[in-house]
Protein backbone atom coordinates (compact mmCIF):
# COMPACT_ATOMS: atom_id res chain seq x y z
CA UNK A 1 0.00 0.00 0.00
CA UNK A 2 1.22 3.42 -0.93
CA UNK A 3 -0.86 6.57 0.33
CA UNK A 4 -0.93 9.89 0.71
CA UNK A 5 -2.14 13.21 1.94
CA UNK A 6 -1.70 16.37 0.89
CA UNK A 7 -1.25 19.24 2.83
CA UNK A 8 -1.03 22.79 2.84
CA UNK A 9 1.64 24.75 5.81
CA UNK A 10 1.69 28.36 5.23
CA UNK A 11 4.10 28.78 8.27
CA UNK A 12 6.63 26.03 7.44
CA UNK A 13 10.41 26.99 8.81
CA UNK A 14 11.31 25.68 5.18
CA UNK A 15 9.68 27.89 3.34
CA UNK A 16 7.63 25.81 1.56
CA UNK A 17 4.21 25.06 1.43
CA UNK A 18 2.67 22.22 0.05
CA UNK A 19 3.70 18.84 1.55
CA UNK A 20 2.51 15.26 2.43
CA UNK A 21 2.49 12.36 5.19
CA UNK A 22 3.48 9.52 3.01
CA UNK A 23 1.95 6.27 4.49
CA UNK A 24 3.44 3.05 3.15
CA UNK A 25 1.38 -0.35 4.20
CA UNK A 26 3.27 -4.08 4.27
CA UNK A 27 1.24 -7.39 4.99
CA UNK A 28 2.76 -9.39 7.64
CA UNK A 29 1.36 -12.75 8.76
CA UNK A 30 0.64 -10.87 11.94
CA UNK A 31 -1.24 -7.72 10.36
CA UNK A 32 -0.57 -4.95 8.50
CA UNK A 33 2.39 -2.97 9.11
CA UNK A 34 2.48 0.93 8.68
CA UNK A 35 5.21 3.50 8.05
CA UNK A 36 4.32 7.07 7.24
CA UNK A 37 6.82 10.64 7.45
CA UNK A 38 5.88 13.98 6.56
CA UNK A 39 8.04 15.46 3.64
CA UNK A 40 7.69 17.88 0.83
CA UNK A 41 5.15 17.46 -2.01
CA UNK A 42 6.41 16.31 -5.10
CA UNK A 43 4.34 17.60 -7.51
CA UNK A 44 4.91 20.97 -6.33
CA UNK A 45 8.28 21.18 -5.34
CA UNK A 46 10.21 17.83 -7.28
CA UNK A 47 13.30 19.03 -6.59
CA UNK A 48 13.00 19.20 -2.35
CA UNK A 49 11.44 16.02 -2.36
CA UNK A 50 14.11 14.49 -4.20
CA UNK A 51 16.28 16.33 -1.63
CA UNK A 52 14.44 15.30 1.45
CA UNK A 53 14.11 19.18 2.96
CA UNK A 54 12.36 18.43 5.83
CA UNK A 55 11.36 14.69 6.46
CA UNK A 56 9.91 14.33 9.73
CA UNK A 57 9.52 10.38 10.32
CA UNK A 58 7.92 11.21 13.93
CA UNK A 59 5.29 14.14 12.54
CA UNK A 60 4.36 11.60 9.52
CA UNK A 61 4.06 8.67 12.26
CA UNK A 62 1.57 11.02 14.93
CA UNK A 63 -0.40 12.44 11.68
CA UNK A 64 -1.05 9.04 10.88
CA UNK A 65 -1.82 7.88 14.53
CA UNK A 66 -4.16 10.63 14.70
CA UNK A 67 -6.29 9.68 11.64
CA UNK A 68 -6.33 6.10 13.06
CA UNK A 69 -7.31 7.31 16.18
CA UNK A 70 -10.28 9.72 14.64
CA UNK A 71 -11.31 6.48 12.95
CA UNK A 72 -11.40 4.12 16.13
CA UNK A 73 -9.09 1.95 14.68
CA UNK A 74 -6.82 0.03 17.05
CA UNK A 75 -3.15 0.29 16.62
CA UNK A 76 -0.03 -0.41 18.71
CA UNK A 77 3.36 1.28 17.85
CA UNK A 78 6.38 -0.64 17.52
CA UNK A 79 9.84 0.76 17.96
CA UNK A 80 12.77 -0.42 16.10
CA UNK A 81 15.59 -3.18 17.36
CA UNK A 82 18.37 -1.61 18.09
CA UNK A 83 21.04 -1.79 14.68
CA UNK A 84 18.60 -2.38 12.57
CA UNK A 85 17.26 0.47 10.00
CA UNK A 86 14.20 1.99 11.39
CA UNK A 87 11.47 3.04 8.62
Amino acid sequence: MNLRRVVYVADHPSGHEWWQVHVRGYHHHEGLELTAHFETDPSETPDAHVDRVGIDIDRGLDELDAVLDDAGVATRRLTPVAGTAAS
